[in-house]
């Protein structure tokens, strides 16, 4: 990767799908990256699951974020993987508090 000139302050954020993907991520120098999708949604029906997540996320030295089919239902079973937080919009959408 060439030098961006970039802020020192500023982080590379990254997405993989596998371990391959992964340690490409890790190669340009991402300090986080998010893999999705731990959780199976209507779109998707190929997902990790939480033991193929912990997997890959073992095999990294980057911080990973859990990503994909974060719903009500599952989103306490994000307690048993080894992410540093996770993201999801359409959960954040659903769960803000409700304007007066």
């Amino acid at each position: 990767m060439k030098n961006l000139n970039i802020r020192k302050n500023f982080e590379f954020i990254g997405s993989a799908h596998d371990i391959k993907e992964l340690k490409v991520k890790e190669l340009q120098n991402c300090n986080e990256i998010f893999i999705a999708p731990i959780f199976k949604t209507k779109k998707n029906k190929s997902y990790l699951g939480i033991h193929k997540f912990n997997t890959i996320n073992l095999n990294s030295k980057s911080k990973i974020i859990a990503l994909g089919g974060i719903s009500s239902k599952n989103i306490k079973n994000l307690s048993l993987t080894k992410s540093v937080g996770f993201a999801s919009i359409s959960w954040i959408k659903k769960n803000q508090p409700k304007k007066i």
